[in-house]
């Protein structure tokens, strides 16, 4: 059976460490938990576009259109990625989150999955329920 957690909380107030260690207490259970949250969304590898209006023209560059993308707990390394924010694209990212969260359910009836976004109104989770 599949199991999905939503971490809600202010910017800064620990969702992503709180995620983590969830992630972590599920190996007891599941051998590859995952955590994802739209922030995800905005990592820029060095052979990756950065987020662009140009990149929604062509859906095969946005990232994660054609494969699963995490960031599995802190693995990723601050030196080969970076994190560029754009508001404009805020929507793009939080469907994208979604679209991981689908994925990883219909990839395996066993999967564990730990989301972390803001969620501060209760229609921001809805389309994980």
């Amino acid at each position: 059976m599949s199991t999905l957690i939503l971490v809600g909380g202010l910017p800064g107030s620990g969702k992503s460490t709180l995620a983590e260690i969830i992630r972590q207490g599920l190996y007891a259970s599941y051998d590859e938990p995952r955590i994802v949250a739209a922030d995800d969304f905005f990592y820029v590898l060095p052979d990756e576009p950065h987020c662009s209006y140009e990149i929604l023209k062509d859906r095969s560059r946005l990232r994660g259109s054609a494969s699963l993308r995490y960031r599995e707990g802190r693995s990723i390394n601050p030196g080969s990625a970076f994190y560029q924010f754009e508001k404009a694209l805020q929507p793009h990212a939080h469907v994208w989150c979604q679209e991981q969260v689908r994925n990883e359910l219909a990839r395996s009836e066993d999967a564990a999955i730990v989301v972390h976004n803001v969620f501060s109104q209760r229609w921001e989770m809805e389309p994980y329920f």
